[in-house]
C-alpha cells in the first residue's frame, strides 16, 4: 500500500513539473550585429535578445571578448514586458584587420521553483575588419612642403631689458615703502566673524541651495561636515579641517562638550564620511534633520569657548 501512495505522488509531481513546462512560452535566444564590416577603432554594437521569459529567471554568461583585437567598451540591459524580451547590448572596438569570430553567448535559465541551470547558445558571428588605408585609392600622398625655420628671438635682449625693468620697479618700490613709512597712517582693522555667526551664515546659504533635491547628497554633506569642522577649529583652536575623523575620535578627550553632544559628533561625521566615500544615499528628511541638528549643535555650545560682556559693565568700568 505505501508503495503504491509513493508512485502515485511521484506521478502527480511528474504531471505538474510537465505542466508547468507546457504553460511557458518557448524559449529562444538571438545575436545580431548593427554591422558585419569595420574599421579598426570602429565601435560596433553587439546584442543578444532572449525571447520568451516570462516565469523564467535568465542570467548572462559574459562573452570572451576581452582580448587585444576585440574589447569591450560597455554593456547595458533592458526588458520589454510587452515583446517579452530581455536584451543586453555590448558596445564593442575592433583593433585588427581581419575576421573575427565573436564567440556564442551563453544564456542561462531556471524554471519557478527550481534551482537546476538551463543553458541555451547563439549562434557565433562574423565580423569583417577591414583597414583604414584599403579604403583609399593607394596612391602615396604629395609630399608635403618645406618647413619654415623659427623665427630668430633676441633673448639677450629681452633679458637685458626685462632686468632694467625690474630694477626701476624694485626702486619705486622702495622709494614708496620710505615714503610711506615717514607718513604715520591709520590701518584699519577689520574684526574677525566669531565662529557661531560664520558657520550659521554658511548653513543658512547651504539650505538655500537645497542640494539634496537635486540628488548632489555627496557634495551637501561634504560642505555640512566642512562648516561643522570649521565652526570647531574656530571656537576651539583645534584643527579639526586637518583631521580625519578616526584622529577626531581618538582626540574626543579634547572636546569640551558634555557625552551627549560628542556622541552626535561623532555619529554625524561617521555617516558623512559614508556619504561621501561610500555612496551611501539618505533621504531628504535625513538632510533637512542632518541640516537642523548641526544648527542646535551650534547654538547650544556657545556656552564652552563665547564669553558675552554685557553693555552695562562696559560702561560701570569706563567710569571707574
Amino acid at each position: 500500500m505505501k508503495i503504491r501512495l509513493s508512485a502515485c505522488l511521484w506521478l502527480v509531481l511528474l504531471l505538474s513539473g510537465c505542466s508547468t513546462d507546457q504553460t511557458l512560452p518557448q524559449l529562444s535566444v538571438q545575436a545580431s550585429l548593427d554591422t558585419l564590416s569595420a574599421s579598426i577603432g570602429d565601435i560596433i554594437e553587439y546584442q543578444v535578445t532572449v525571447k520568451g521569459i516570462s516565469g523564467r529567471r535568465i542570467e548572462f554568461d559574459e562573452i570572451s571578448a576581452d582580448t587585444a583585437i576585440l574589447t569591450i567598451h560597455d554593456r547595458t540591459e533592458s526588458a520589454d514586458e510587452e515583446q517579452n524580451e530581455l536584451r543586453r547590448t555590448y558596445h564593442l572596438a575592433v583593433w585588427d584587420t581581419g575576421t573575427i569570430v565573436i564567440p556564442p553567448a551563453r544564456v542561462n535559465y531556471y524554471f519557478p521553483g527550481d534551482t537546476v541551470r538551463r543553458t541555451i547558445s547563439t549562434d557565433s558571428l562574423t565580423l569583417r575588419v577591414n583597414s583604414i588605408l584599403a579604403q583609399g585609392d593607394g596612391q602615396l600622398r604629395p609630399i608635403k612642403g618645406p618647413v619654415a625655420l623659427p623665427m630668430i628671438i633676441p633673448w639677450r635682449t629681452i633679458l637685458l631689458l626685462l632686468v632694467l625693468v625690474l630694477l626701476f620697479l624694485a626702486i619705486m618700490i622702495v622709494w614708496r615703502r620710505r615714503q610711506s613709512d615717514s607718513q604715520p597712517s591709520s590701518v584699519a582693522v577689520t574684526p574677525r566673524e566669531p565662529a557661531d555667526k560664520l558657520a550659521l551664515r554658511l548653513l543658512e546659504d547651504l539650505r538655500k541651495r537645497r542640494l539634496w533635491e537635486a540628488g548632489e547628497f555627496n557634495q551637501y554633506y561634504f560642505a555640512l561636515s566642512q562648516i561643522l569642522r570649521q565652526y570647531i577649529e574656530g571656537s576651539l583652536y583645534l584643527k579639526t579641517l586637518e583631521m580625519t575623523t578616526a584622529e577626531i575620535v581618538a582626540q574626543r578627550d579634547l572636546l569640551p562638550y558634555t557625552s551627549r553632544q560628542i556622541s552626535w559628533l561623532l555619529d554625524f561625521l561617521q555617516r558623512a564620511d559614508l556619504i561621501k566615500f561610500a555612496r551611501r544615499q539618505p533621504t531628504h528628511d535625513d538632510c533637512r534633520n542632518d541640516l537642523a541638528a548641526v544648527i542646535h549643535f551650534i547654538r547650544t555650545t556657545l556656552i564652552y569657548w563665547k564669553v558675552e560682556i554685557p553693555a552695562a559693565s562696559d560702561s560701570k568700568f569706563e567710569s571707574q
